[in-house]
């Protein structure tokens, strides 16, 4: 979702929720997290985004600037999506969110999600190795 034009925003948490606040933006971006990834990766990571949806939220996010598209000009065309500098920055306010809600919400969060958001989490901040990329971790399911 871009910015919207309303006007002088009171507090810059305003203007960030604004960029992550949408239902499919921040799983989108987790999805994204570690390696180039092509549609087909997100939409089989995000099982029940509409691929109209999908589309969408990925043009919104290369608007924005959080995400880059990169076509390849074999045929059949290839794309790839992946971070920028502002969507990686992001990435430990989403482990931190994962944190807070498995702490303060675990009822409303099945076992394997949080594994999988903490073993992220843990794996790009704490300096554990990372055997292979999130998409393919979350794939596994």
């Amino acid at each position: 979702m871009a910015v919207k034009e309303k006007g002088p925003y009171q507090c810059p948490v305003e203007v960030a929720f604004d960029f992550i606040s949408g239902k499919w933006t921040s799983l989108i971006i987790w999805c994204i997290a570690y390696d180039n990834v092509r549609y087909s990766d997100i939409k089989a990571c995000l099982s029940t985004i509409s691929p109209r949806i999908l589309s969408h939220q990925l043009k919104s996010l290369e608007s924005d600037g959080l995400i880059f598209r990169t076509q390849y000009g074999k045929i059949p065309s290839r794309v790839e999506y992946h971070l920028t500098e502002a969507g990686l920055e992001l990435l430990p306010i989403l482990g931190s969110l994962c944190g807070w809600a498995s702490a303060y919400f675990p009822d409303k969060i099945s076992p394997s999600s949080v594994k999988n958001c903490r073993k992220f989490f843990f794996q790009r901040y704490f300096g554990l190795s990372l055997s292979q990329p999130l998409i393919k971790t979350v794939r596994k399911k």
